[in-house]
């Protein structure tokens, strides 16, 4: 039988991280505008770069929606970062001490 880990996870951290429009979403997309900016590219060519669309590229530097995988590691791949450059830090992490579970 699979273990329980849910135990072991910050649900505060969680809600945080994947809150749509959240700081972490809005800080996180303004630096996927910073980095585009900085390679002189529009958010039309990063578009075209990540097979997506203007729009979404769009709401994702406004932190209106949170990438699929697919479209981060496209966006990485198109700015020539890493997918880790991305993001921002967490302000806390998602999984609570071992010591105080």
């Amino acid at each position: 039988m699979p273990k329980d880990f849910s135990p072991l996870l910050d649900k505060e951290a969680l809600k945080e991280h994947y809150q749509v429009g959240g700081p972490w979403a809005v800080e996180s997309g303004q630096r996927v505008r910073k980095l585009r900016k900085d390679r002189g590219l529009t958010i039309e060519q990063l578009a075209s770069l990540t097979d997506s669309t203007a729009a979404t590229i769009s709401r994702v530097e406004l932190g209106a929606i949170l990438p699929s995988d697919r479209l981060r590691v496209a966006i990485a791949f198109a700015l020539v970062v890493e997918v880790a450059d991305l993001w921002v830090p967490l302000s806390r992490p998602l999984v609570k001490s071992l010591a105080a579970a």
